[in-house]
């Protein structure tokens, strides 16, 4: 067995800081009167966690505080589902905060149960369908404008997706307390998409990994769209040591991309 101890990233215009998203405080100044169980979502965008979007769904219904105010009962903000194919599909579209224009973002819901089979399934995943059979994994897409960086998304903003990650899937809480946060825009890192890896000498792996930024709770990690966002000549570098006298070393340069 293998102890991956370093892999060094080369990451251009990426903040050298992560901000605290735990110390948010999770309160919103005005909610409308929901018809059934309002289920609840905070998007962080920039760099820190200064400008903050609430999502609330309410059945057919989702509400986003598209301008960061924190009143959920200002005009437009009340949006109403899609898909008429029994999975729900919101379409928020531009959110503007902290001076700057977030467009295209789309808040997609589909029956979890779709997204697991047998005892391999995320112990997230299967602790959610337990507790509710309908039970909905969230993804949520939107095209971020980040200073310093330009993607394949609407006047050069940077496309980012969040659905799945190591922990689990991305689902809405069922209180603002236990809202799961995304932090779009946010400080890049790089992180397996399988979580935990281990590597054995001499064994061909595929090292999936995925470029974005972390949130707060289970589905959160936002993945960026890397065309355009990261150089064609950058890659990942990885370092790896094996255990033995002497110790063997080795170091990967990650080409690849899907």
């Amino acid at each position: 067995m293998s102890r991956w101890l370093l892999a060094a990233f080369a990451l251009a215009a990426a903040p050298a800081f992560a901000a605290d998203l735990a110390a948010i405080p999770r309160t919103i100044a005005r909610e409308p009167t929901y018809q059934g169980k309002p289920a609840y979502c905070l998007l962080v965008f920039g760099p820190d966690t200064t400008h903050r979007v609430w999502l609330v769904r309410d059945g057919d219904t989702l509400y986003a505080d598209k301008n960061g105010n924190g009143d959920l009962t200002d005009p437009g903000e009340k949006i109403a589902d899609e898909d008429d194919s029994g999975d729900k599909a919101f379409t928020v579209g531009t959110v503007k905060v902290g001076g700057r224009e977030h467009r295209n973002v789309v808040v997609r819901t589909d029956r979890l149960a779709a997204y697991v089979s047998g005892d391999s399934a995320h112990p997230v995943a299967k602790a959610a369908l337990a507790k509710d059979k309908d039970a909905e994994v969230v993804t949520v897409t939107a095209e971020v404008a980040v200073p310093g960086l330009t993607g394949k998304g609407d006047d050069g903003r940077v496309s980012v997706f969040a659905r799945w990650d190591a922990n689990g899937p991305l689902l809405f809480g069922d209180s603002a307390a236990a809202a799961p946060i995304l932090h779009l825009g946010g400080p890049l890192r790089v992180e397996p998409e399988a979580g935990k890896i281990a590597l054995t000498r001499n064994v061909v792996h595929d090292l999936m990994l995925t470029v974005g930024t972390p949130g707060v709770g289970p589905g959160t990690f936002a993945s960026v769209a890397y065309e355009g966002v990261i150089p064609n000549d950058a890659h990942v570098v990885v370092e790896a040591q094996w255990p033995g006298e002497p110790p063997v070393r080795a170091k990967y340069e990650l080409k690849e991309r899907c």
